[in-house]
């Protein structure tokens, strides 16, 4: 079961989340779930449930990595 939390106040925002992942056979207790992703204003995902991205069949940190390379070189660091 993942556990994620968010606490709020009027200067921003901060983000948990535990790093167990099982499924089936397979345990990790080193799974990134929250990622950041580049630009003026910084914006970041919790992602829980599926480690798979529907649409793409990729995983979530492949999504992320992939927009991180399109945004630098689209608008450069």
């Amino acid at each position: 079961m993942t556990s994620q939390i968010v606490i709020m106040n009027t200067h921003g925002f901060a983000f948990a989340s535990d790093s167990a992942v099982t499924s089936g056979e397979y345990t990790s207790n080193s799974v990134q779930k929250i990622f950041t992703l580049p630009g003026r204003q910084p914006v970041a995902f919790m992602v829980m449930g599926s480690a798979i991205h529907a649409a793409s069949g990729l995983t979530w940190d492949r999504v992320f990595y992939q927009y991180h390379l399109h945004f630098t070189k689209k608008y450069g660091k």
